[in-house]
């Protein structure tokens, strides 16, 4: 459909004007939304302003193009809001090792799902469009472009199908892409990442990947940092869906996932079940975020979904932010069903990656 021209734009504005005081409008409106349940109320009232007021040609618009190309789109929006939710284990000591699992449900070009945040890094699965990928990143102790050497982030462990590089932009450090993941909407993405102090204080942080369709974990790498932000994974570990994109047409194109069930590990408590989650989103407008969201609690035990943009339902996600949720519990003392390397022995103190262990005792590891 070509843009309409600014003497039409005049006219569909004056259109909805003049519907907005005609009570038909209302019963057309009906009609429009009982044949096409899944576009939203302001699309179906710009699309039969543009039709005229017409039911009928309202709905061959509707049939004939992508419904979100009549959805009015505030100009100060340029992505989808970010959207998070923070586990927590009720005690156990600060977590050292994180598993968690992962559901892409719904994505477009642009989508980040982050499994696994945490105080020095994170790591997940993005869409860029014409290629799909796996990131693990921490940032340098001393973040900038002209931080020294010393402080800088190094590698400890690369597999030999990942590229390792620099990045810059937010904060600087040491990321880890993996191109050939492929992975897939509907998909089970198992996640774990380790940490240990070192002797000398910097802290050692490990990355592994298990797709569901592969037969054991990949090890994609392991960083140091010479000062870590934390002694652990930080005072809260995060999952979240973000819109990189921001290209202004984004925010209509919904990113969904589904998290957990997930665990923390301390030397402390051991593993412990994620029993309840907080969500949050970034507040329409900032940084030309805005639009709708959606968060809950999902009947599987332990899981949670996030999702942003496009029909995602503002009304019932507002209402969830910021207040704690409890998760269908998983039963006490339970474990991860699989786990890349025993937390305890993974690294020595002084850094280096320990030797293979393989087999492990709950699952095989892939270099």
């Amino acid at each position: 459909m070509q843009p309409a021209a600014p003497g039409l734009r005049g006219a569909v504005r004056h259109e909805e004007e003049m519907l907005d005081r005609d009570a038909a409008a209302d019963a057309a409106i009906a009609t429009l939304a009982a044949m096409f349940p899944h576009v939203p109320a302001s699309a179906l009232r710009r699309t039969l302003a543009i039709g005229g007021g017409s039911t009928d040609h309202a709905a061959t618009l509707l049939l004939e193009n992508d419904w979100r190309s009549f959805e009015p789109r505030p100009p100060r929006f340029t992505a989808a809001r970010s959207v998070h939710l923070d586990f927590h284990f009720g005690g156990g000591g600060a977590a050292q090792a994180f598993y968690n699992e992962c559901v892409v449900e719904q994505h477009a070009p642009g989508s980040f799902f982050m499994a696994v945040g945490f105080a020095d890094g994170y790591f997940g699965v993005q869409d860029h469009g014409d290629h799909r990928r796996v990131l693990f990143s921490v940032w340098d102790a001393n973040e900038g472009e002209t931080a020294a050497v010393a402080d800088r982030a190094a590698v400890l462990y690369e597999n030999a199908h990942v590229v390792v590089r620099r990045f810059g932009g937010e904060g600087t450090g040491l990321q880890c892409i993996d191109y050939g993941a492929g992975w897939t909407a509907g998909q089970r993405l198992r996640f774990c990442v380790m940490m240990r102090r070192c002797d000398d204080g910097g802290a050692c942080y490990g990355a592994w990947i298990w797709p569901d369709g592969e037969d054991a974990w990949t090890h994609l790498a392991s960083f140091k940092l010479v000062r870590p932000k934390d002694g652990t994974l930080g005072p809260k570990i995060n999952s979240f869906v973000e819109d990189f994109r921001r290209d202004g047409r984004s925010v209509y194109h919904e990113r969904r996932a589904r998290f957990g069930p997930a665990w923390a590990w301390s030397e402390a408590g051991g593993w412990r079940p994620a029993s309840s989650v907080t969500f949050a989103a970034t507040p329409n407008g900032t940084h030309g975020e805005g639009g709708a969201v959606d968060a809950g609690a999902e009947a599987a035990p332990g899981t949670a979904y996030l999702a942003t943009g496009g029909s995602a339902e503002i009304s019932a996600g507002e209402e969830k932010l910021n207040l704690g949720r409890p998760l269908a519990t998983l039963a006490p003392g339970s474990e991860p069903p699989a786990l890349p390397a025993d937390p305890t022995t993974v690294f020595t103190t002084a850094c280096p990656v320990s030797p293979p262990k393989s087999p492990f005792a709950l699952s095989r590891t892939r270099a």
